[in-house]
């Protein structure tokens, strides 16, 4: 799967700062990132993934 977010170091504003202005500029790679944050939210956090992931909570500290 293709990149869906930054990483900069902490307190380095002008990195934040760099990161953001690049996102804005570049509108076919903001719209790609979005593309893909959809799909990988689509994928990993269903109903039926959310349920066993709880499930395997339980499981854990009922066992």
């Amino acid at each position: 799967m293709e990149r869906v977010e930054y990483f900069f170091q902490a307190g380095n504003p002008e990195e934040i700062a760099d990161t953001i202005m690049h996102i804005i500029k570049n509108s076919t790679e903001r719209e790609k990132m979005v593309e893909n944050a959809f799909k990988k939210v689509l994928k990993n956090h269903t109903i039926d993934s959310m349920g066993e992931r709880i499930l395997k909570i339980y499981s854990h500290f009922l066992l």
